[in-house]
């Protein structure tokens, strides 16, 4: 009993493989056996044609060993964007779905090359899994859907913006000359700081008592970076000037 369902086992192994092996298939014609009836016209033709034929489509993908390839189709062929391209003979697919003389179950054709006599017109999309792009026609004619290429997709690396360090901006500051008494305003100049990498977008001036307590302060914005402070009336007082760069 063990023997016999180790042959059993050995069968269906083989037919698996075979299921998804084709040999290579010459073709010269068109039409005779369509996957879909009647010829295409134009692109709502052809999404009409997989509106209605999603089964057989599923079905065909298994049966050409792409079966992972369908989910990708569902999801992608309602936006992607079809072309219409010209087959040249000599060209080669790597399978092709069909139904022999138009009826019965979806079949495929592997290793396919067009040896008509002239070439066919047919739409082409893509499909895109795990970075590899799959080329898809589908003749007019018949609406035999086919694999024609398959590509790598190279990632494009994403540029990450090196931020640069920000030199600080250097300092320069003016006060009045002249004495200043109790309750004058005292002149404070810093038109002449500057900035390496930028320019200067704000001069804060303070008054500060000797004590460290500021007593007033401004800032100013807009060149020329002069502004006034006011002279208090008792004690000794210092001036303090801090200027910001464009980056902050």
């Amino acid at each position: 009993m063990n023997k016999v369902w180790s042959i059993a086992l050995l069968v269906t192994l083989i037919i698996g493989v075979v299921s998804t092996s084709f040999g290579a298939t010459t073709l010269h014609q068109l039409g005779r056996s369509p996957f879909f009836r009647p010829p295409l016209k134009n692109v709502a033709d052809l999404r009409a044609m997989v509106a209605t034929s999603g089964p057989a489509l599923k079905k065909g993908f298994k049966r050409a060993g792409y079966p992972m390839l369908y989910p990708a189709f569902v999801e992608q062929f309602p936006t992607t964007k079809i072309e219409e391209i010209e087959i040249k003979k000599g060209e080669h697919l790597l399978w092709m779905l069909y139904r022999k003389n138009g009826k019965g179950p979806v079949r495929v054709a592997g290793d396919v090359t067009w040896d008509g006599p002239t070439s066919f017109q047919a739409f082409r999309f893509y499909l895109e899994r795990n970075n590899q792009r799959f080329e898809i026609i589908v003749p007019y004619i018949c609406g035999n859907l086919a694999l024609r290429a398959i590509t790598g997709i190279v990632p494009v690396a994403r540029k990450i913006p090196v931020s640069k360090k920000n030199i600080p901006p250097t300092c320069q500051m003016a006060v009045t000359s002249k004495p200043v008494f109790c309750g004058e305003p005292v002149t404070v100049d810093a038109s002449t700081s500057s900035d390496d990498d930028g320019s200067v977008s704000a001069v804060t001036i303070s008054m500060l008592d000797g004590r460290g307590k500021m007593v007033e302060e401004k800032t100013i914005t807009t060149p020329p970076f002069t502004g006034t402070l006011t002279v208090p009336c008792d004690g000794e007082y210092t001036v303090r000037v801090q200027v910001t760069d464009d980056q902050g």
